[in-house]
């Protein structure tokens, strides 16, 4: 009777552990979570840099400078002049030159000016053309002491565009029905006025204006100045 109990006891046991395994295996498994595919974004690390750049230097201008005489009665424009005969050795007949200059004063005592010589030439055996016939310059100032130290003397200086310019010129003679056009060319304008000292000029500007007549080697003329 003992050994019934305990084969039914050992029974009991092993369908209950049995079935505790059973159980074991219907129990759903876990599923594996997937694993993220995105990518986190990198963050860049921002350096600001403050560059303090020089100042560019500013250009100051050049002070006026004081005058001993009074501006204002002679300030505006003026009219320069000029007319030059010309013979040389180079080229025959007489070669006219005259020029027209327009010169500002203002009130700061700053002088500006420019002008061009045009030019003839007078031979009466045969004409003469000429090919280049305007010679440009500007003009220099500069204010002189006057000898009371209280009227103004103007210094006006020639500055020619091109001091070795070449004069071109052509000789047209006839004989009868025949024509010969004879080619030539001098350097005589900057030449002349060099040789004469005739590329400055001083004006008292206690005057309205200024004239004078001009002789000198090979050269005669006469220049005005005024308003």
């Amino acid at each position: 009777m003992r050994s019934m109990r305990f084969l039914l006891a050992f029974c009991l046991m092993f369908m209950l552990l049995l079935s505790a395994c059973n159980g074991d295996d219907n129990e759903p498994l876990l599923e594996a979570q997937p694993r993220s595919t995105v990518e986190e974004p990198t963050v860049v690390q921002v350096i600001t840099r403050v560059i303090t750049l020089t100042p560019s230097p500013t250009a100051v201008p050049s002070p006026t400078p004081t005058l001993a005489f009074d501006v204002d009665p002679i300030e505006g424009t003026w009219t320069l002049l000029i007319n030059y005969n010309i013979t040389s050795d180079e080229m025959v007949g007489i070669v006219h030159y005259s020029a027209s200059a327009q010169i500002t004063i203002t009130l700061s005592g700053a002088v500006t000016g420019s002008g061009t010589f045009q030019k003839f030439v007078e031979y009466p055996e045969c004409p003469v053309e000429v090919k280049n016939a305007e010679q440009p310059f500007t003009l220099a100032a500069e204010w002189l002491p006057a000898g009371d130290g209280q009227n103004a003397q103007l210094q006006l200086t020639l500055m020619p565009e091109d001091r070795q310019e070449i004069e071109q010129f052509s000789i047209r003679c006839f004989q009868g029905d025949t024509q010969t056009d004879r080619p030539m060319e001098a350097r005589i304008l900057w030449p002349a006025l060099e040789a004469n000292n005739l590329l400055t000029y001083t004006f008292d500007m206690s005057q309205d204006f200024y004239s004078d007549v001009i002789e000198g080697d090979n050269l005669t003329g006469d220049i005005y100045f005024g308003r």
